[in-house]
């Protein structure tokens, strides 16, 4: 009697387990994939030049859209000497959240510039806009230093940012 018992617990238990696997019960679930996004806006270039504005060098790379912190681009053109262009870009989620996208190439009075050079003649000539310190363009170089340029832009960077640096410190009565 006890094993005909045994052996009813066992079918009975048998079943169960059946039923609990074909109800996906004991299935494991792959991890879910991460949801990819398009994030839509559009970008604010400037042609990077000797006499590019202030306000252009300033929105320069400036981000808009309705996922980003800028939800419309500046009005363009910031001045008469403007040549920004709102360019219409399309980024992944992954690329904006863990930093992967790289910086674009560049129009500029040297041509067309990598994203980095672009990013460093952007920065260097915002540092010649900003300064206040009245010094000559060769002290400015050597304070900036050019480690942070590619050897084959050097010379015509530190061209373009002489010419800069001549414009906006250029008076009437140096003339």
């Amino acid at each position: 009697m006890i094993k005909l018992l045994i052996a009813v617990v066992a079918i009975a238990l048998a079943y169960w387990i059946y039923r609990l696997k074909k109800q996906h019960f004991f299935v494991r679930h792959k991890s879910p994939e991460p949801v990819i996004t398009t994030l839509e806006g559009a970008e604010v270039r400037a042609f990077l030049d000797w006499d590019t504005p202030t306000e252009c060098l300033r929105d320069d790379g400036l981000r808009c859209g309705e996922q980003f912190r800028a939800k419309q681009p500046p009005d363009l053109p910031h001045s008469e000497r403007c040549q920004c262009e709102a360019v219409k870009l399309f980024y992944t989620s992954a690329e904006v959240f863990q930093g992967t996208s790289t910086p674009t190439s560049r129009k500029s009075g040297l041509g067309e510039l990598p994203g980095e050079v672009a990013l460093a003649l952007r920065l260097l000539l915002l540092e010649l806009h900003d300064s206040s310190i009245k010094e000559s363009f060769m002290e400015f170089w050597e304070r900036l230093g050019a480690e942070r340029i590619p050897k084959e832009w050097q010379e015509p960077m530190r061209q373009l940012l002489s010419q800069t640096h001549d414009g906006l410190h250029h008076t009437p009565e140096s003339t």
